[in-house]
């Protein structure tokens, strides 16, 4: 996974380096590189992926963990695993909704020029 992370990584700095300075495509591709970023930190934190619904009671564990985040202190390995993780879909997510603008700009422009 590591080296797939590194080829993505090249990827996009390919891509930082070929595609126009411009603010929309700028923002799209910083972030991929957020969640690029998001999935290393998931697999740092040792991410495992749950094969259905909590086990038990997970509300509990809550409790403890927002009154440990809001107080600087470290919290379950797994829940920030889980965190980044999430926020890697996301930020996939949001990339996924904004290309779709980005190849009608690209192409409305290509036309009328």
């Amino acid at each position: 996974m590591k080296s797939r992370l590194g080829e993505i990584g090249v990827r996009l700095h390919g891509l930082l380096r070929e595609l126009p300075d411009h603010d929309a495509i700028t923002d799209t591709l910083d972030y991929v590189i957020g969640a690029v970023y998001g999935l290393e930190r998931a697999i740092h934190c040792c991410f495992r992926n749950r094969p259905g619904r909590w086990e038990g009671a997970y509300r509990p564990f809550l409790t403890k963990y927002v009154l440990d985040i809001a107080a600087g202190r470290d919290t379950s390995s797994l829940w920030v695993a889980g965190f980044y993780f999430n926020s890697t879909i996301q930020r996939l997510a949001a990339s996924y909704d904004r290309i779709p603008g980005l190849l009608g700009r690209e192409l409305v422009a290509l036309e009328s020029g």
